[in-house]
Parts: structure tokens; C-alpha cells; sequence
């Protein structure tokens, strides 16, 4: 009786092709489970690339893209003919110095080698005396790239030290940095996804080589299945939605979109759209290159209406906002209580006989004002003397006042235990319904209180 892990086992090969050997039972009737790849590792099978794909109960491997007429597949990958040095490029063999030339495949390679002199060896690419000393040219396993492709320190000569080996050409498409070939292309997929085709899959590895990742041939699923979410599943069972349908993401450098793509009844993601030439994907969608106009966050005024800066798409641009109220005014990026007008004022002042006069000469607002005269000690107030009223005008629009005397102002300092001194004043105008003065001036004269 043939167990039911065995059948399951017998479905899954339905579904990729199952090597010999994969599933079986021992001399004893005991279940053996078919064994495991890593989904999206490649080899090389009988017609070429094979690639490991997902099944219903374990991996197993599929056919691969063919390779290209001159190319045959080799450690899992198609290859072809690749030069193996640089023209006229020298190099130490065993037995001599060899020149690269073009071999008959039309690539090129190191020729035979040319013995060097009795009593000589070879070393760097060209024949010194047996006893000659030598130092290191590199350390040991480094690389460095050169003529197109790279060179790494080693054993390279018939002397004891290291130098560097000839070129390895990096293959076509290819430059060499920090040593190594990066190959020019971008992975179109993620190394190990599997992503449904209508009823096949499409496993992501390197197929052609190059170093990226792309989508491999479809492999139909077997009969009475179908793709769900990248793998072959029986009909019967259900499936799950991978995404919300019309929405859209980032998938590398394009745009990729979820949608019902293979008539199952749920949403999955599909093959990434590239974005248009001096475009790229932001939040899902292809936009301009931009730059950012302002800090998020920040705000600004714009006439009488306050800007706030915010994420436009990949980058920041101000937003208009609403306009401040009428009894507002926009001030620093805010909407503040509007400040009333005033006209220019002159404050002036004058000492007669240990009176200190002051007057105000301008055109204001009706109402009560304060005259304040404020005695300094090292810059912060030390007291303060206030005259209330509404002033009296003269004929040429002067607020005169009959100000203070040196005594009365004397005693306003002694009254805060302040010693005996010369202290600085300030003079200035406030308006009883205005939370500043209206003007101030620091009076060039001290208070003499001695």
C-alpha cells in the first residue's frame, strides 16, 4: 500500500520533473520523502539550465531557458567563449614566458610558452637569473582591476615571492570595480520569488549569466492545478488574496500593480512596469526627479495666509493654507492678533532745577497713557515711577508732563535697600490698552543719588 505522503510526493513531480531516485520506498515498504532544493539555485541537466522551483509538497527542478547558439551550459549558468587575457599581455608558465594571442575560437588566451635560458628563470612575465631576488608585489588573495577585467595576487612565477597573475576580462557588459566584475544590468526580481503566469510559474534567478536576477521560462502546472501566489496548488483549494486589488508598489525600478492576473479568484502582484526615462517609483507610482522645496513641517507666510510645507508625492512642496482672520495678521509663519498702528513718536526730556521733564510730541490713539520712568542697576530694573492720565495737549501736539523730581525719584531706589549711587534711567510711553510701549529712551544722565 503506497502511503499518503508517497502520493503527495508522486503530485508534486506532476508539477516539476522529479529526477530518478527522488521518491521511492526501501526493501522494507518504508516511506522516503522526496528530497529538497533551494527554490531558485540552478544546474546544468542533459537539455541545459535547470532552475529549483516550488511544488505543492517539495521543490524539484525545471527546465531553464535555453542557453544562446555558442553557449553551453556550465556550474549552472550558460557560457561561452570569454577571452583570457589582454593582447600581447605576458605572463609566467611553468616552463617559460607565454604572450596572449587569439586562439583559434577567436578569443583570446596565453599561447605556448617560450623556455627561457639555462640558469634563468621566469618572473613577472620575463627571464632573470636563477639567483636573482625578488620582494612582494601584492598580498596574498588581493585583487586589483586592470585592462578590463582583474588581476589577483598569488604563486604566479617560478620565484618564491608574490606577484600578480594575468588579466581575468571581465565578460561583455561587465566592468571591474574593487577587484571584481559588476556586471551592467539590474535584477528584474528577487532571488528565490516565484510569481504565477496564468496556470504556470516563473522562478527569479540569473538565467543568462550576467550576474542579475530575471524570470525564468514558465513551467506549467500539472493537470487539475493551478498558480496560486507562485506555486502550483490543486484546483479544489482555496485561495488567498497576496494584495488589495488597484493597488500599486515599488518593484525594483518600475511599478507593479495587483490585480486577479491568472482568473483564480484572487488578487497578485504583477510583472513591475519600468518607469519612463528621467522618472523613478515613489509610493507607487512614476514621478518626476525632484527636489525637495522646504523642510517638512515648516511653515511660511504668504500675504495674509500661512503655508505649510508637506510631502508632495517624493519630495516636499508648500501647500496654500487658509488666511488668517481679520483681527489677525500672518507674522513668522503664524496667524497672530494684529498689532494697531501707530504713528512715528519723538519722547524728549530735560532736567530743571532737580526736575526731570518729559514730553511726547505725537499724533496717537485717544485714550489714557502712562509715563514710566524706570531706574537701572547692571541692566535689569532696580524700581519705577508711573504717571497716569490722559496727558495735556499742546498747540503744536506735544503730551507734556510736569515729569519727576530728583527726590522723589531717589527715594523710589533707596526704598530697595540699593546703596548710595549714580543710577541709569529709562523713559517711555505706554498706552493703557496696549501691551507694549508705544516708545522708550534711554536717558543720558543718571540718577545721582548720594
Amino acid at each position: 500500500m503506497v502511503s499518503r505522503l508517497l502520493i503527495s510526493a508522486l503530485l508534486a513531480c506532476a508539477v516539476v520533473a522529479c529526477a530518478e531516485g527522488d521518491i521511492g520506498e526501501d526493501d522494507a515498504g518504508a516511506d522516503k520523502a522526496c528530497p529538497s532544493c533551494a527554490v531558485g539555485t540552478q544546474r546544468c541537466g542533459e537539455a541545459g539550465v535547470e532552475v529549483c522551483v516550488a511544488g505543492d509538497v517539495c521543490n524539484g527542478w525545471a527546465p531553464g531557458p535555453p542557453c544562446p547558439q555558442g553557449q553551453e551550459c556550465s556550474g549552472g549558468f550558460c557560457a561561452g567563449c570569454a577571452d583570457a587575457c589582454v593582447t600581447d599581455e605576458v605572463s609566467c608558465a611553468p616552463d617559460g614566458v607565454q604572450r596572449c594571442v587569439k586562439a583559434p575560437s577567436g578569443c583570446l588566451s596565453f599561447g605556448p610558452a617560450t623556455p627561457c635560458a639555462a640558469g634563468s628563470r621566469c618572473s613577472d612575465g620575463v627571464c632573470v637569473a636563477a639567483d636573482a631576488p625578488c620582494e612582494d608585489a601584492c598580498a596574498v588573495g588581493t585583487r586589483t582591476c586592470a585592462d578590463g577585467g582583474f588581476r589577483e595576487c598569488g604563486e604566479h612565477d617560478d620565484d618564491p615571492c608574490l606577484d600578480w597573475s594575468a588579466v581575468f576580462p571581465c565578460p561583455g557588459g561587465a566592468a571591474c570595480a574593487a577587484g571584481r566584475c559588476d556586471a551592467a544590468c539590474a535584477d528584474e526580481c528577487g532571488r528565490g520569488e516565484t510569481r504565477c503566469e496564468g496556470d504556470a510559474v516563473r522562478a527569479c534567478s540569473d538565467f543568462d549569466g550576467d550576474a542579475c536576477l530575471e524570470p525564468g521560462a514558465p513551467t506549467p502546472c500539472a493537470a487539475g492545478e493551478r498558480c496560486q501566489a507562485g506555486r502550483c496548488a490543486r484546483a479544489e483549494a482555496p485561495c488567498q488574496d497576496a494584495c488589495a486589488a488597484g493597488a500599486t508598489r515599488c518593484d525594483g525600478a518600475g511599478v507593479s500593480s495587483c490585480a486577479d492576473r491568472d482568473g483564480d479568484g484572487c488578487t497578485e502582484w504583477g510583472a513591475p512596469a519600468a518607469c519612463p526615462g528621467g522618472q523613478r517609483c515613489a509610493a507607487g507610482r512614476c514621478e518626476a526627479e525632484c527636489r525637495d522645496a522646504c523642510a517638512a513641517g515648516s511653515t511660511r507666510c504668504n500675504g495674509q495666509a500661512v503655508e505649510v510645507c508637506e510631502a508632495a508625492g517624493a519630495c516636499t512642496n508648500w501647500r496654500a493654507g487658509l488666511p488668517c482672520a481679520a483681527a489677525e495678521q500672518c507674522i513668522a509663519g503664524a496667524c497672530v492678533a494684529a498689532q494697531p498702528e501707530e504713528s512715528p513718536t519723538l519722547l524728549e526730556w530735560a532736567v530743571v532745577d532737580g526736575w526731570l521733564l518729559l514730553s511726547w510730541s505725537a499724533i496717537a490713539a485717544p485714550g489714557d497713557y502712562v509715563l514710566r520712568l524706570t531706574m537701572l542697576n547692571g541692566g535689569a530694573e532696580l524700581a519705577r515711577l508711573d504717571r497716569v492720565g490722559p496727558g495735556q495737549l499742546s498747540d503744536d501736539g506735544a503730551f507734556l508732563y510736569d515729569g519727576f523730581h530728583i527726590d522723589e525719584v531717589c527715594g523710589a531706589i533707596r526704598a530697595t535697600g540699593a546703596p548710595r549711587g549714580d543710577y541709569p534711567l529709562r523713559a517711555s510711553i505706554w498706552h493703557t490698552q496696549s501691551p507694549g510701549a508705544v516708545d522708550s529712551a534711554d536717558l543720558p544722565v543718571p540718577a545721582s543719588c548720594r
